[in-house]
C-alpha cells in the first residue's frame, strides 16, 4: 500500500487497543446554505479476511436495526488489502481501499486499518466499539444538515439504475456520490483468519459513482454486479466535501 501504513487489528492485537478505541473527530466541512433533516452515514471499512472484523459487521447490523425510522445510512466498504492473506473477500474492491486512503489523506494520517468505522465523514473509531458508535450516531442525528439533497432512480438498461439528483446550498468543493448497497450477504469462509465461520454483512457497497455537485443537478448511472437481485438492495445518495471528506447531506433514493 504505497503512501499509507496499513494497520490490521487482527494481526497486531491488543497492542493497538488503546489507540484504536479512541474516538477521533476530524476537521468539519464548511456549512452549506440550506437546511435538512439530521442524518448519520455509517461507513465501515471491513474485510472477510480479518478476524477482528465480524464483531464490527455485527455492530453495523445492530445500528441499522436500531434506526427506528431515523435517517441512518450504512455503507459497508470491503477493502482488498487482506485478500492476499489466505482468503479473497468476494465483496472486496480496490476502490473501497482507495476511499479509506482518501479519508486518511484528508486527515493527514498515514494509518488505515480494519475494522474502521466513520460517521458522517468526521468521526472515526474501531468498528466493533458499540458505545462509541451509539454516541457518534446520536450526535450526528441531532445536528441539522446544511445542504438539501433530493434524488430519484429508475431502472436502466441491463442491471443498472439511473439516479437523477438535485442539490441546494452546497458549498464550493463538494461532490455527489450515489451507491448501490446490498443487505443479507452471507459467506461461508473456508480459509484465512475466519476459516470455518459463517459471516453476515449488511449495507455492502456493490457499486458507486460520483460527480461534482457544482451544477446543482445531474444524473449518475450505476451498474450492478451479475449476482445482485432486487431483494435487499438500497440506493444511497450523499453530498461530500472533497477536501475534508465531511458529509453534508445523505438520503436513501426513492425508486
Amino acid at each position: 500500500m504505497k503512501g499509507a501504513v496499513v494497520v490490521a487489528c487482527g494481526v497486531l492485537g491488543t497492542a493497538l487497543i488503546g489507540w484504536a478505541l479512541r474516538t477521533e473527530s476530524k476537521p468539519a466541512p464548511p456549512d452549506g446554505s440550506a437546511r435538512s433533516e439530521g442524518f448519520a452515514v455509517i461507513e465501515l471499512f471491513t474485510s472477510e479476511g480479518c478476524s477482528s472484523c465480524p464483531p464490527a459487521d455485527e455492530n453495523l447490523a445492530r445500528l441499522i436495526g436500531d434506526a427506528k425510522g431515523r435517517r441512518v445510512i450504512a455503507l459497508g466498504w470491503h477493502v482488498d488489502y487482506w485478500d492476499r492473506l489466505g482468503w479473497k473477500d468476494p465483496f472486496s474492491d480496490p476502490s473501497a481501499t482507495a476511499r479509506q486512503r482518501a479519508y486518511a489523506a484528508a486527515w493527514e494520517s498515514r494509518r488505515i486499518y480494519t475494522p474502521q468505522m466513520v460517521v458522517n465523514g468526521i468521526t472515526e473509531f474501531v468498528g466493533s466499539a458499540g458505545g462509541q458508535a451509539d454516541r457518534a450516531v446520536a450526535e450526528a442525528l441531532a445536528k441539522a444538515g446544511t445542504v438539501a439533497l433530493t434524488a430519484t432512480a429508475r431502472s436502466g438498461e441491463g442491471r443498472g439504475w439511473a439516479v437523477t439528483w438535485a442539490v441546494e446550498g452546497a458549498p464550493e468543493g463538494c461532490e455527489v456520490l450515489v451507491a448501490l448497497t446490498q443487505d443479507d450477504r452471507v459467506t461461508q469462509v473456508p480459509r484465512g483468519e475466519n476459516r470455518g465461520r459463517t459471516l453476515r454483512h449488511e449495507g455492502v457497497v456493490r457499486a458507486f459513482a460520483t460527480a461534482p455537485a457544482a451544477p446543482g443537478k445531474g444524473v449518475l448511472i450505476l451498474g450492478a454486479p451479475a449476482d445482485v437481485g432486487p431483494d435487499g438492495v438500497h440506493l444511497i445518495a450523499l453530498v461530500q466535501h472533497r477536501k475534508t471528506m465531511g458529509i453534508l447531506a445523505a438520503i436513501e433514493v426513492a425508486r
